[in-house]
């Protein structure tokens, strides 16, 4: 009997130190991940004087909604690609990433433009969310030489219940800041494409209409 018991033991304390192993090498692995020098990072964000220049006026005032947040649906989560001269190309995130940086900037704008957030819905009070279909800046190929772009795309979804809406917003402009390959240009030319993406929404009449 205490035989048995030893060898439960030891199988317990086998499959324990397995667990801790595998658990250890994937803390290591997310802290290589996010160490990783090859993988710069961009922080999105916008000036002081953005909610002011966006809503001189409320778009929204007393409008209740409630805000379900934003979600990524890009396949590739990178932003743009550093360039240097003789290297490879760097592929470039945003951190904070990309739905939590549109989040807190969507919600702010709504707010600022005179909408009220409640937590829970009563009759037809709309649900509002957003999905990030396209946000990236870089070089467009072409048969002789390379466009410069920076390229958005948001859809929001107004969901009453009864009926959802979807309003898509987005923007699409050079960028010379983008040809300069480095790490200061693709800031300034994806903060732009942030800041104007952003402006959009309470310009785009299927939005300026919700009630």
């Amino acid at each position: 009997m205490l035989a048995g018991w030893e060898f439960q033991r030891e199988a317990i304390m086998k499959r324990l130190f397995a667990c801790f192993i595998g658990c250890a090498a994937l803390v290591l692995s997310a802290s290589a991940m996010a160490q990783d020098p090859s993988r710069p990072s961009i922080s999105l964000e916008t000036p002081a004087w953005f909610a002011q220049q966006a809503c001189p006026a409320p778009v929204w005032n007393g409008v209740i909604a409630v805000w379900k947040g934003t979600t990524d649906t890009r396949h590739e989560k990178v932003i743009g690609v550093q360039t240097k001269k003789g290297q490879e190309p760097i592929e470039v995130v945003a951190n904070p990433p990309l739905d939590a940086a549109f989040d807190k900037a969507l919600r702010d704008l709504f707010v600022a433009c005179g909408m009220k957030f409640v937590e829970k819905t009563e009759g037809e009070t709309p649900r509002l969310s957003a999905e990030i279909k396209d946000f990236y800046a870089g070089v467009e190929k072409k048969l002789v030489t390379g466009k410069s772009v920076a390229k958005s795309m948001l859809t929001l979804v107004i969901d009453k219940g009864i009926t959802t809406k979807t309003v898509d917003v987005g923007m699409e402009m050079e960028s010379k800041d983008v040809r300069k390959g480095d790490i200061k240009g693709l800031t300034n030319a994806l903060n732009k494409l942030f800041v104007e993406t952003l402006k959009q929404i309470p310009t785009t009449q299927q939005l300026r209409d919700l009630k």
